[in-house]
């Protein structure tokens, strides 16, 4: 008979990552950039994601009460998580992230991090957690009778990325896992009875790109979308040691070399319901801003339109106070492409007239088109929509008709990307005599 206070619900745990000869021995840290303190070890390349750190080693989360009724059940919870960190926490890495995630949104001090055993105090962000609200743990007709969290984790390589992350014996370790909450008494130590209580729920779907004009259709079944969310990343890159699989570029064609490191930038997309244009009644379109630069490649300048709906998918735009999104993170490309530009640094052009004098930034390896590895890691790119544009929280109705996006892009056909798609949606608990059932 009492309240759970969900938002002080918190996963704790101790995460170490390296090498591991057998379990008797322990893991030994990787190393990085031959940062560790102390003798021994050669310099090694064993990560995590900058931007999600230790939470990228969970997998999934669902939640079920006593009765194993499942309320919620989040796969690839990791690269949800992967866009709203990035989406809603830019000037709390160096502070709440890092304590929360053991993140530091840098892969340099990422890779420090990484050299010794990370501490983590993560809210768990599922949908119904998310809002903060008392939820009563109390029987039947007086609440969900308990909750079950069942968290799976990751395999190495979802999990691990590093020039040596493919390596024999390269692992994690989970030490001390606990949940911390508070809960709340009521007077008389008796929970009131209740017949329904309305909750917020993430569901996940997954669908692969590869043509330039495509379209998705999910059949979700739910009476109150909130909002869709959905970002990408190249196909091989998952479950692929080698590369950072939790990352979020934007979508890339497989370039000259043989890597995905050509940017494929969206043109236009439509959302709809049932076949028609829904919530919006006009598609994004971004096709002005691409050019096609020398080789072929594509250039684009920073879709704002595209990146607004994204960022709103998280959270209310007007709400939303700070992001990483930003000019730096997308690689905003200004006017006329110069050899004057590296990828470490930016500065005047020469040689230019008019607008064409102009400073632009470079950022992170963004060159003619293309990504080096580090700009792959720190892209914050993906597409989104809101249905509930006024913030009412009582979401649309996608019960009767399938929620379909068409993504027109400059993909070549070759190279395919995955695509995660996260749906928030209102739901209800129902409480009867001795049952408990959901309603979406």
């Amino acid at each position: 008979m009492v309240y759970l206070m969900t938002g002080t619900l918190r996963l704790n745990y101790e995460l170490k990552i390296g090498t591991a000869a057998n379990v008797a021995g322990g893991i030994s840290p990787p190393n990085n950039d031959l940062k560790r303190t102390g003798a021994g070890g050669v310099a090694q390349n064993i990560t995590l994601d900058s931007k999600v750190g230790a939470v990228s080693v969970i997998e999934s989360i669902q939640v079920t009460n006593n009765s194993n009724l499942v309320l919620e059940d989040i796969k690839n919870y990791n690269r949800m998580v992967s866009s709203v960190a990035k989406t809603n926490e830019f000037d709390n890495f160096t502070t709440n992230i890092m304590c929360e995630m053991a993140a530091t949104g840098n892969d340099q001090s990422m890779q420090v991090m990484a050299n010794s055993r990370m501490w983590v105090n993560t809210k768990l962000l599922c949908g119904i957690f998310m809002e903060g609200l008392p939820l009563p743990m109390g029987p039947a007709q007086y609440g969900t009778g308990g909750l079950n969290l069942i968290i799976n984790l990751s395999p190495t390589p979802n999990a691990l990325y590093g020039a040596q992350a493919g390596g024999a014996n390269v692992s994690y370790k989970i030490y001390n896992p606990t949940l911390s909450f508070s809960t709340a008494i009521p007077r008389g130590k008796v929970l009131p009875k209740i017949k329904q209580q309305p909750f917020s729920s993430v569901s996940t779907y997954y669908d692969v790109l590869t043509s330039s004009d495509q379209t998705t259709m999910i059949k979700t079944g739910l009476t109150g979308v909130v909002s869709v969310q959905s970002n990408f990343v190249p196909t091989n890159h998952i479950a692929n040691a080698v590369e950072n699989g939790l990352a979020t570029p934007p979508l890339l064609n497989v370039g000259a070399t043989g890597a995905f490191d050509t940017v494929a930038p969206i043109t236009r997309v439509t959302y709809m319901r049932g076949g028609v244009q829904f919530p919006n009644k006009f598609a994004s379109d971004e096709s002005n801003l691409v050019s096609t630069a020398a080789g072929g490649t594509f250039v684009t300048r920073n879709p704002t339109l595209l990146q607004r709906e994204f960022l709103g998918a998280s959270k209310i735009i007007s709400n939303l106070t700070r992001t990483l999104g930003s000019p730096a993170t997308e690689g905003v490309e200004g006017y006329a492409d110069s050899a004057a530009y590296s990828n470490t640094s930016f500065s005047v052009a020469t040689g230019l007239t008019g607008v064409q004098r102009a400073v632009r930034l470079r950022n992170l390896g963004w060159t003619r088109g293309t990504l080096t590895t580090p700009a792959i890691n720190n892209v914050l790119a993906g597409i989104g929509v809101r249905c509930d544009k006024l913030g009412a929280g009582l979401g649309s109705d996608y019960s009767k008709a399938p929620l379909s996006f068409r993504i027109e892009s400059k993909l070549n056909g070759q190279s395919p990307n995955s695509m995660y798609t996260f749906v928030l949606s209102k739901q209800n608990l129902l409480y009867g005599s001795g049952t408990i059932m959901v309603k979406s």
